[in-house]
């Protein structure tokens, strides 16, 4: 775990590599690197939490119309061949 103070920011499962990252983003760019924050202490903001269920369940919708409409072809075709 690495801590910045000030600002109390922490990074969890630091790697060797992502040392740099930290460094040259965090740093020198002023901004955290939000995929290696603690969520203990940093979680997900809301709206990130509602853009990935709304993504999610755009998905889910768009698959159920894809299954409805492939049941119905399905039956059409079943009820034509008696």
């Amino acid at each position: 775990m690495v801590l910045f103070l000030p600002e109390k920011t922490w990074y969890g499962e630091v790697s060797f590599d992502a040392v740099n990252v930290i460094i040259e983003q965090h740093l020198s760019g002023k901004k955290p690197v939000v995929s290696m924050l603690y969520r203990k202490f940093h979680p997900l903001p809301i709206y990130g939490q509602k853009k990935a269920l709304n993504s999610f369940l755009g998905w889910l919708s768009a698959l159920s119309v894809i299954l409805a409409l492939v049941l119905t072809i399905v039956w059409v075709l079943s009820a034509n061949q008696y």
